[in-house]
């Protein structure tokens, strides 16, 4: 099948059909009554997983918030989706702009704090000089300690505000590149897939370091899961072979 459609493309037979837009927004007005066929008009709920959490730096104080704030986030993405997917259903556009916002910040927490408390949290936190993390990263930055170096000093960054600290490979440019992402929706650049991510939400460190989220993020780097890692890592390597 794929054969003959490559076949067809490079025939110069083949046949380019274009649709007027007017045309496109006729048919539009005439199917109003039809039940829209859009990824948001299908409510989605997300379930809390379980995670422990394994870390001597973190108190369980600060565990159980970040627990609690992760939960929170999957209460709200249900919520918040089951809205949106109403919403559309009635055909209902005119004040949905602001749900969808909700819902993408939502969404961008629930998954966000999981990548965080997967890749963080280790006790036993080991890195080989022979891991595809650190040859990746070695690479990107022109030295492993480059990168950490760039990494750390996103604290001073995000000490203004509250966001989160990523480390992801960026497809557009073929890279890993580090970001530090303001809330759960700002700055982030389209088209970057997540390896590393820690959570510098003031929530995530004042109990345990007060303001000092410098303090945070270094206990934060000494126990990231560099198994975690490489698979991600792996992945990124693979999303790069496909975009070839």
């Amino acid at each position: 099948m794929l054969r003959l459609l490559r076949k067809i493309m490079k025939s110069k037979q083949a046949l380019s059909i274009r649709i007027p837009v007017l045309d496109v927004i006729h048919n539009h007005q005439a199917n109003r009554s039809k039940q829209p066929v859009l990824a948001e008009s299908v409510a989605l709920a997300a379930q809390p997983k379980q995670y422990a959490l394994d870390s001597d730096s973190v108190s369980k104080e600060s565990k159980a918030l970040h627990l609690n704030v992760y939960k929170r986030a999957c209460e709200s993405f249900t919520r918040l989706s089951a809205e949106v997917a109403s919403a559309i259903g009635r055909n209902d556009f005119q004040n949905l702009a602001k749900t969808k916002r909700d819902l993408v910040a939502a969404r961008n927490s629930v998954f966000l704090h999981e990548l965080f408390f997967s890749n963080c949290f280790c006790r036993n936190s080991q890195l080989s000089i022979s891991s595809i993390s650190y040859a990746r990263l070695a690479r990107d930055f022109g030295d492993f300690n480059d990168w950490q170096r760039d990494f750390f000093s996103r604290a001073e960054e995000i000490r203004a505000s509250n966001g989160w600290i990523v480390t992801a490979y960026d497809m557009f440019l073929r890279r890993f590149v580090n970001l530090t992402v303001c809330d759960d929706t700002s700055d982030i650049p389209i088209g970057c897939w997540p390896v590393i991510v820690v959570d510098c939400f003031e929530h995530a460190y004042v109990r345990d370091h007060n303001i000092d989220v410098t303090e945070h993020l270094s206990k934060m780097m000494s126990e990231f899961n560099w198994d975690v890692i490489n698979e991600r890592v792996v992945k990124a390597d693979a999303l790069a072979e496909g975009l070839k």
